[in-house]
């Protein structure tokens, strides 16, 4: 199982919420929503909310992105 760490902007506050963990635990755990990208390094982008990450074809009202911390078994 692929585990995930979030990377956000600055002005985000996380205060209360995990920040890393499978995409279903950030999903659950911070209310946030992931868009798959072809990016190696940067696999998913991290929104807010889910009308943003829909209309958002440049990735420009993403507040963070997702790497991979530990890969499949």
């Amino acid at each position: 199982m692929e585990q995930y760490k979030m990377i956000v902007a600055s002005n985000i506050d996380m205060s209360g919420k995990i920040d890393e963990g499978t995409l279903e635990e950030l999903n659950k755990n911070t209310g946030f929503f992931f868009l798959e990208i072809d990016d190696d390094e940067r696999p998913y982008l991290v929104y807010s909310n889910e009308n943003q990450m829909e209309h958002d074809p440049d990735g420009r009202y993403a507040i963070g992105y997702l790497t991979v911390i530990q890969e499949e078994d």
